[in-house]
């Protein structure tokens, strides 16, 4: 989730860091964020770099990855 997501749902940006700090979220980059018990996973990954990135697409061997023919 990103820091955008987390003001919609009312965390301001200091309670952020404080659960930052207390083990309770892992910053993965700038304004990106996940629990520590749930690791990155592709598709939400994907979700979020389309809705920040306008005309993103996934091609070659990634998007193979995510249609299945890989697996």
């Amino acid at each position: 989730m990103t820091s955008e997501d987390l003001t919609a749902l009312g965390v301001s940006a200091d309670l952020v860091v404080h659960y930052v700090r207390a083990g309770w979220l892992q910053r993965l980059a700038r304004g990106v964020y996940c629990r520590p018990s749930d690791p990155p996973d592709l598709h939400p990954c994907l979700v979020l770099l389309h809705r920040n990135f306008e005309g993103m697409h996934v091609g070659g061997k990634s998007a193979l990855d995510c249609s299945g023919p890989r697996r």
